[in-house]
């Protein structure tokens, strides 16, 4: 097997002084390890290609730390869209960063884990991270993970949603959410809106509503909330209709 250096070190050298013309760059099999990784993580940020959108750096050393090189360069490159980590060894932790870095990227389409020791708590991580990705449309089969069965289908059907666009206004939803928590959690007013709105989103995306279909529904706080907010909306315009 020939060593990673003569072909990383060359490809280096052409992302800091040439324009590459092809669209994917391949080390696969190459005896990459996490230390390669950083350094072409850190050559691609600091040099972007526009018209590189694919990266295989399959059969591969790469570990944990590699792995959060790739999701550092996921959280800020905005052109690639298949990324290939097949047969590597990024585990539990890998996944998690790889996660974090697909919440917020919306170009990635395609990517490949299989073979990489996930196992279940990596599997969670990505699971709760795609909530948060609208484009990403392909994982593999993660197949070589050690994971239950199970996981590997909600993880696999999640992914398949943003295939038919359903998920994108959920997926804006959840960002929402996110960016303001606190006011989510301090204004149960604003937890009646939320409400109100995923089953909406719901009804618009599935034809069908999956939570509660009226106010009669709702859970018992957001019930005497809402219910409030009606009773002092309907008293402002009896009072309008009287002064006018």
């Amino acid at each position: 097997m020939p060593t990673s250096t003569p072909d990383l070190k060359n490809l280096i050298r052409s992302l800091q002084n040439e324009t590459i013309a092809q669209e994917k760059l391949s080390l696969r099999g190459r005896e990459i390890d996490d230390s390669d990784v950083i350094l072409l993580v850190d050559t691609l940020l600091k040099y972007p290609k526009k018209n590189i959108t694919s990266i295989d750096l399959s059969f591969n050393n790469i570990g944990p730390t590699g792995a959060e090189a790739v999701g550092k360069l996921l959280g800020q490159n905005n052109f690639l869209i298949e990324f290939d980590l097949r047969n590597n060894s990024i585990g539990s932790k890998g996944a998690e960063a790889l996660g974090k870095a697909l919440e917020g990227n919306t170009t990635l389409t395609d990517i490949y884990l299989s073979y990489n020791f996930i196992g279940d708590r990596g599997a969670q991580h990505l699971l709760q991270s795609l909530k948060y990705n609208s484009t990403l449309t392909w994982v593999g089969r993660l197949y070589g993970n050690d994971l239950s069965e199970d996981l590997m289908k909600d993880v696999m059907n999640l992914v398949s949603e943003n295939n038919n666009g359903h998920r994108t206004q959920i997926v804006n939803l959840h960002r929402a959410q996110r960016v303001f928590p606190s006011l989510v959690q301090k204004c149960p007013l604003a937890r009646c809106l939320v409400f109100e709105l995923q089953k909406r989103i719901w009804e618009m995306c599935f034809g069908e509503i999956h939570v509660a279909t009226n106010i009669h529904n709702y859970p018992p706080d957001l019930k005497l909330v809402w219910e409030n907010s009606l009773s002092k909306k309907r008293s402002r315009d009896e009072m309008e209709e009287q002064t006018a």
